[in-house]
């Protein structure tokens, strides 16, 4: 197909979808609305106050449980694109049907069921593996369900989104599965893209993004943007006080971390981190490597990029009784 014709294409698809999807939105909309109608007629007939408003509630419970279910059902029997590069008008217009049921569900009363126990369940209906005991914090965290699977006790926070389809070029549109293992977490406000398949009990930090084609093996923890690994999850990285009476011993290792990650020799500890040529991303990796390592945390508020140094985050990763100590060896 000539890419001339590729916008020209793009609309008749567009038009032609419209009515389907209006078709397909009221047909849902009135087949939810028959059991909760007759209920509250029911409720009506018996002239008891009492029984009527009972009805008119569970009506107002039943039709969006409704909406939920139905449009569940005709997600999973619907003819889905196949993975790769959307590049036929026929799977265009099959994944812009799918968007627009699950648009459809978000943005009708059932969007307030999309929260356990109903969740699981309306997205396994849907197609989407999803093993009961996983947990999903938000409404709209998984798109393109046919293409996710979430497996056992995994837990994807608020905010975070998982994606089957991303546009490596603004004309195509590619799309991948996401799998996601057992006993997995993924933090708040995170970004999955496709073809990513995350390992069991791996950990993705908040606000990473995991880019396209990554392969997080198990027992990991990533983070960052984009997503890159911070160290193993079973490696014990908590290190008593006592072998970190120094300063010395801190910068010594904040210096080698320095120099195997971004080549710098020798870092002078009161040279602001931006003057070393770190950009913010790298910066904010280097403190959350802190914070693991030394299991402390650095106020990110009280982080001002131009001037902060190695001896300022010597500072916040001591604890507050060697701090005289430190003090005194530095007039010393």
């Amino acid at each position: 197909m000539n890419i001339s014709e590729q916008p020209k294409s793009h609309f008749a698809i567009h038009l032609l979808s419209f009515p389907i999807n209006l078709v397909l939105e009221i047909f849902i909309h009135l087949t939810s609305l028959i059991l909760p109608i007759t209920l509250v007629m029911k409720g009506w007939e018996t002239h008891n106050i009492f029984l009527t408003s009972l009805a008119v509630l569970l009506a107002l419970y039943l039709y969006p449980l409704a909406i939920l279910l139905l449009s569940a059902i005709i997600m999973r029997f619907l003819p889905k694109p196949p993975r790769g590069y959307i590049d036929t008008l026929e799977n265009r217009f099959k994944y812009e049907i799918l968007i627009a049921l699950s648009t459809l569900v978000r943005r009708s009363p059932a969007r307030g069921l999309l929260m356990l126990p109903f969740s699981n369940f309306y997205y396994q209906l849907a197609g989407t593996k999803i093993d009961s005991s996983a947990i999903i914090c938000d409404p709209d965290c998984i798109h393109d369900l046919y293409l996710v699977s979430v497996g056992k006790n995994s837990v994807l926070g608020w905010g975070s989104l998982v994606l089957g389809h991303c546009l490596p070029e603004p004309s195509q549109a590619l799309l991948g599965a996401v799998e996601i293992g057992d006993d997995v977490l993924v933090g708040a406000r995170s970004l999955i893209w496709p073809n990513v398949k995350v390992g069991d009990r791996s950990i993705i930090q908040n606000g990473s993004v995991v880019r396209p084609g990554t392969i997080i093996p198990p027992d990991e923890i990533w983070g960052g943007i984009p997503a890159s690994k911070i160290r193993d999850r079973q490696q014990n990285t908590k290190l008593s006080f006592s072998s970190l009476n120094t300063q010395d011993k801190i910068i010594s290792d904040l210096q080698a971390y320095l120099k195997q990650n971004h080549h710098l020799e020798n870092s002078v500890i009161d040279t602001p981190l931006s003057s070393l040529g770190l950009k913010p991303e790298d910066i904010s990796r280097f403190l959350v490597y802190c914070e693991k390592n030394y299991q402390t945390f650095v106020d990110r508020t009280q982080v001002n990029l131009a001037n902060y140094s190695l001896e300022n985050l010597v500072d916040s990763i001591l604890p507050a009784e060697p701090e005289s100590t430190l003090k005194s060896s530095r007039d010393s």
